[in-house]
């Protein structure tokens, strides 16, 4: 306590980051023992002699090229191979569990402890390699769809260290990565695109993603004058920091200055980053209300009501919490006599709503006792039965008539002049989010005490799960006997999706899609049930059919924003390393090109000899 009053005085400490595991799950590779980086026992002093050599190789091709001409990889290989292996460190306790620095640096922006979002100290000090560094990846970078060049702040520059599986924390998302010099393997495992070979290429990929380096073999390489220089592997990688927006501007004149796209400091985003800037956090106000007057509008031109026309017509329309908190709706058409029974899920509702519902026999002509949206019965009065609520959601069920248990489910076959018809036999949100464990037995056992044949529509009105705690092996199970397929899709944090099958469908006869968080999505399909089977308590005579190509999927983005944002290029042959620049003109000879290692020269001037001068590369192949 401080003598003076009642003050108490702390000691302030830098927080341990804490690493989560999360086991892997359906089809994705075991997450790889992270490599401890080589030592180096470099001097700093000697570190930043090395660094000078390659600010030397660099300043003098940048004097000895026009000032369009793009460097090629060979020529980005020469300037870093002048570190040798004494390259500057970094502490980045994401991408190894050993704890100890890893080889590499960062060029262009930065955010530095105690200073805010500022140019890299390894960019201010070394400013002619952090221009040959962007003038390489401006002129090679996939154009985006729309023919521009990829925006990017920031390259991250590694050496010889395979990274772990990690997150990029202020990488707004698309990145590209190359990897250069003499080694075998050293792929990127990435969580949504899988194993991508990035040696001498572009490979685009989202930071925001998990994603891992795959083990590496360096290869010995032979030198022009016949000795062995071990081989390496470096990475590059072009992305955008999430504070680009926001600079001063003499930091943002100096990221200009160094061949940085994106920096700006006006607080604006490009048009190209805004849709990936909502993927990442929640609509404003405004957009909510262009998002709410979308859902509004297709409820009106296209809700259950009017397009569920047929008894047993099933349909799900859902969204998580980006937009407007989340919400959706599961509707169904329970007899030809009344109207579709509309579910409205409620927002902010972590966990899967399950809507379960049973086959009832009534006669032709009949109408089901069924209560609507606005607690309206429309059965009979003679088997009207008081509306109820479901113990875990805010709007009524259909109420089961007074009936014997054995015309629901598995009810005995009917009889002539009898049609089978729908009823909600009971709803329920699984909080998959807050009890794991007692939610995931929860939800198996209710399957598990499904009648054959039982339909069920499930759907995500926020997030499934915890990002932290992944569903479970037994949810999965239970989703198969559902109908889902053998492989079902992971239901990641904060997705959409939705779901309609039935007990004891065969394997793959469920309707489910997947999306992202930024997505809205609808699935519509329309389940029957034989009047002539023997066997109504099997699921053998029950069908479900979709009734649209496919799921529905909106991007929320496109409805807040307009669409037709521009966007990077991940195709395969837009990928490949762009060509080497021209040889000069006759009338302006050059040097002789120097080995990747070139000896220093007599003379008192660069230490590497300049490599030969090139021809601007045309705008069409840069």
């Amino acid at each position: 306590r401080s003598p003076v009053g009642d003050e108490v005085a702390f000691r302030f400490a830098r927080p341990r980051r804490r690493r989560l595991f999360r086991p892997p799950a359906h089809g994705e590779p075991p997450a790889q023992p992270m490599a401890e980086p080589a030592a180096s026992p470099a001097s700093p002093r000697n570190v930043k002699a090395a660094m000078a050599r390659a600010e030397a190789w660099a300043s003098t091709w940048l004097a000895t090229h026009s000032a369009t001409a793009v460097p090629s990889e060979a020529d980005v290989l020469g300037a870093l191979r002048e570190l040798g292996t004494t390259w500057p460190t970094q502490c980045r306790p994401n991408v190894t569990d050993t704890g100890r620095p890893v080889p590499g640096f960062c060029s262009g922006l930065v955010l530095a402890l105690g200073r805010g979002a500022r140019a890299s100290l390894a960019s201010q000090a070394r400013p002619q390699l952090t221009r040959l560094l962007t003038r390489f990846c401006v002129g090679t970078l996939p154009k985006t769809r729309d023919g521009k060049s990829f925006p990017f702040s920031s390259l991250q520059v590694n050496f010889n260290y395979r990274a772990g599986r990690h997150v990029d924390a202020n990488n707004i998302g698309p990145s590209y990565i190359r990897s250069i010099g003499s080694h075998d393997g050293g792929e990127l495992w990435t969580e949504d695109r899988g194993v991508l070979d990035c040696k001498s290429r572009w490979r685009l990929f989202s930071g925001n993603k998990e994603h891992e380096t795959r083990p590496f073999v360096p290869r010995d390489r032979h030198r022009e004058d016949g000795t062995v220089a071990a081989g390496e592997r470096i990475s590059i990688i072009a992305f955008a920091h999430s504070q680009y927006s926001k600079l001063d501007a003499s930091t943002c004149a100096r990221l200009r200055a160094l061949g940085f796209t994106a920096a700006r400091s006006d607080g604006k985003d490009d048009s190209f980053f805004e849709q990936y800037r909502i993927e990442r956090t929640y609509l404003r106000e405004d957009q909510n209300a262009k998002f709410r007057a979308c859902v509004a509008l297709r409820r009106e031109t296209d809700g259950p009501r009017a397009t569920l026309t047929e008894v047993g017509d099933v349909a799900v329309e859902c969204y998580g919490r980006q937009a407007a908190r989340g919400g959706g709706w599961i509707a169904f058409r329970p007899s030809a006599a009344a109207e579709a029974v509309v579910l409205e899920l409620a927002p902010n509702s972590v966990g899967i709503w399950c809507a379960e519902l049973g086959w009832v026999l009534e006669d032709e002509g009949a109408r089901v006792d069924v209560v609507d949206r606005d607690g309206q019965t429309m059965a009979p009065p003679q088997r009207r039965t008081s509306p109820r609520r479901c113990s875990s959601c805010s709007w009524p069920s259909a109420t089961r008539a007074d009936e014997p248990a054995a015309r629901v489910g598995g009810a005995a076959p009917p009889k002539s002049g009898q049609t089978w018809t729908l009823r909600l036999a009971s709803c329920e949100r699984f909080d998959l989010y807050n009890a794991l464990q007692r939610a995931t037995t929860a939800f198996a056992r209710r399957v598990d005490a499904m009648a054959p044949g039982t339909p069920v529509v499930l759907a995500i009105a926020d997030t499934a799960a915890a990002k932290s705690r992944p569903l479970q092996a037994p949810f999965y199970d239970a989703l198969r006997r559902l109908g889902a397929p053998a492989t079902p899709a992971k239901i990641e944090y904060r997705v959409a999706w939705a779901f309609i099958g039935y007990k004891g469908a065969p394997a793959g006869a469920a309707l489910t899609a997947v999306g992202t968080r930024a997505t809205l999505m609808r699935l519509d399909a329309r389940l029957s049930r034989s009047t002539s089977s023997s066997s109504p308590s099997s699921a053998t005579d029950v069908t479900l059919q979709p009734r649209r190509h496919g799921a529905d999927l909106v991007s929320i983005v496109d409805v807040v924003t307009g669409g037709g944002q521009d966007a990077p290029v991940a195709d395969d042959d837009l990928d490949a390393p762009a060509p080497a620049a021209a040889p000069a003109p006759a009338a302006a000879p050059a040097p002789a090109a120097p080995a990747p290692v070139a000896p220093a020269p007599a003379a008192p001037a660069p230490a590497v000899a300049p490599p030969p001068r090139d021809e601007a590369v045309p705008a069409s192949r840069r």
